[in-house]
């Protein structure tokens, strides 16, 4: 594996993220609404994206850790996490780790990372507002780089 090339998928309320990453190059990032609402969507979509982008790994949070989600969206990843499993890939379900004092400041530091990103950089929210609908790209850009830093992005990174 020359670069280890990383599809991640992650959930929030109604709408789903998904990034891939290839080596530590992000080309492609995408929100579905319809995949958050529905399973039969939120399956086509997975799909879709694995079909499209072959990875040699497949990243979905792990159901059963995901704090703060509600028993919708812990089905919608599940959803994500079965479909990652049926496929051909390396599927690895992980718990999501926020590595800054909040998501706002996580999302500026990816952003800085990810340039592309840097246009749906998350503002923070007041208390009576929702929250922005990008987190979840955010969220799916966490999810890839923290596999890509852990034993499987090692192994790949020795194998060149």
């Amino acid at each position: 594996m020359a670069r280890l090339s990383v599809l991640a998928f992650a959930a929030a309320s109604k709408r789903v993220g998904v990034v891939y990453l290839e080596g530590n190059r992000l080309l492609f990032w995408q929100m579905s609404t319809y995949a958050g609402i529905d399973h039969a969507f939120a399956e086509k979509f997975a799909k879709r994206m694995i079909k499209r982008w072959q990875p040699d790994v497949i990243v979905t949070e792990r159901a059963d850790q995901a704090r703060r989600k509600g028993a919708r969206t812990k089905a919608i990843i599940t959803t994500l996490t079965n479909v990652a499993d049926d496929s051909p890939m390396l599927s690895v379900a992980i718990e999501r780790r926020q590595r800054h004092r909040n998501k706002y400041k996580e999302a500026a530091a990816l952003a800085e990372r990810h340039p592309h990103l840097a246009r749906i950089k998350l503002k923070p929210r007041r208390v009576f507002d929702d929250e922005p609908r990008a987190t979840v790209v955010f969220e799916a850009v966490a999810l890839a780089e923290s596999v890509k830093e852990g034993p499987i992005g090692r192994a790949a990174a020795t194998e060149r």
